[in-house]
């Protein structure tokens, strides 16, 4: 049985393959910061102050997952110390191939109130943009997931008051299974047995083959072009609103609810929508679906009401969706174990639906 340590490099050898540069010296947060500098300094060709560059990094750090990923892919405005205006970006946004590939293990983070360690980190031109835990064999990566959760929640942590508010994805493994997930706001941050509002993905190819192994999944998924295409377009989905992702309050009331009735009421929201149930049946008739060819089984949906529809399934679990990495992406969507279980459900209230249909004609008839 592989030591968590002995996993840790032999992924960290693999990044080397893939011509990342291991910075075995990076491993707190001052060496963090001046590796950035260095970067930040060479990509905009200016050389800064030690409080210029003390006033950016205090202005660029965030706890606003949204703004960090927003400033992460934008051309940004600086005032130096002598007033003049400086137009800068963190990442070579132009061609995301060209930035530096960089990976640090062991890095510490401590603040007044946080110390904590992470496993394996991603810096591209010194940003850290990716996060990977791993644990044994014996340990389902879950625990990863739910490390990642407590950090974030922990006060004072990291994501908030350091670089590594830039974070957009995390990489769970235990080296057999491997999955994916997003950044999110920290009130949105959250993991539990439904995975309800922390959806997690797993990798799989053009043919649809899952690819769980890290080390596959690293030839595949981390190549610096691929993992760069993949941050600059689709980490962290600027245009999605907050509210999308919260649950209001009548909804939240009637997940607790004990009464039977109030539970029928529930399924009968999940399932309201002029749309949701014939995507539903189609996923339930054709198993996979690309984003685009719903248009073509459903003709009558627009591609908001559809978007719309999509992501409140999704953030139900009724549907889980996964991205391949091509260019350009491919989206397919497929029920869940959960959705799966509302075919019967939905099958008996066609049925009913039918049964109701012909006794109105009769009735009609007799008039």
């Amino acid at each position: 049985m592989k030591l968590e340590k002995e996993i840790e490099s032999s992924f960290i050898q693999k990044l080397q393959d893939l011509k990342y540069k291991y910075r075995q010296d990076i491993r707190d947060k001052v060496s963090l910061e001046s590796n950035f500098r260095e970067h930040f300094e060479r990509l905009n060709r200016v050389r800064l102050s030690d409080s210029e560059f003390t006033r950016l990094r205090d202005s660029i750090i965030t706890s606003d997952v949204f703004a960090a990923a927003k400033a992460l892919r934008e051309m940004n405005t600086f005032k130096r110390d002598d007033d003049t205006p400086l137009q800068y970006t963190l990442v070579n946004t132009k061609d995301w191939c060209k930035n530096e590939f960089e990976v640090v293990s062991q890095l510490r983070i401590n603040t007044d109130n946080s110390n904590h360690r992470y496993d394996v980190i991603i810096l591209i031109n010194g940003i850290p943009v990716v996060q990977i835990e791993l644990k044994t064999l014996q340990i389902t990566p879950k625990k990863a997931m739910e490390q990642i959760v407590n950090y974030k929640n922990d006060p004072g942590n990291g994501y908030t008051n350091s670089l590594l508010c830039f974070m957009q994805l995390f990489i769970v493994s235990n080296e057999t299974n491997t999955y994916y997930f997003a950044n999110n706001q920290m009130e949105h941050f959250c993991f539990n047995a439904d995975e309800r509002f922390l959806p997690i993905y797993e990798y799989a190819d053009k043919e649809n083959r899952k690819i769980t192994n890290l080390y596959e999944f690293t030839e595949n998924f981390l190549p610096k072009c691929t993992l760069g295409e993949l941050i600059s377009r689709y980490a962290i989905k600027l245009e999605i609103l907050e509210e999308e992702h919260k649950m209001p309050d009548s909804r939240e009331h009637k997940v607790s609810c004990s009464n039977y009735q109030c539970e029928i009421e529930l399924t009968l929201e999940i399932l309201s929508g002029k749309w949701k149930a014939l995507i539903i049946w189609e996923l339930h008739l054709h198993g996979i679906i690309r984003y685009n060819e719903f248009r073509k089984l459903i003709p009558g949906v627009t591609q908001k009401m559809l978007t719309q529809q999509l992501k409140e399934l999704e953030k139900y679990g009724i549907v889980s969706r996964t991205v391949h990495p091509t260019v350009p992406p491919t989206t397919e969507y497929q029920l869940t174990e959960l959705g799966n279980e509302l075919i019967p459900i939905m099958s008996a209230m066609d049925q009913w639906g039918k049964k109701y249909v012909r006794l109105y004609q009769e009735e009609q008839t007799q008039k």
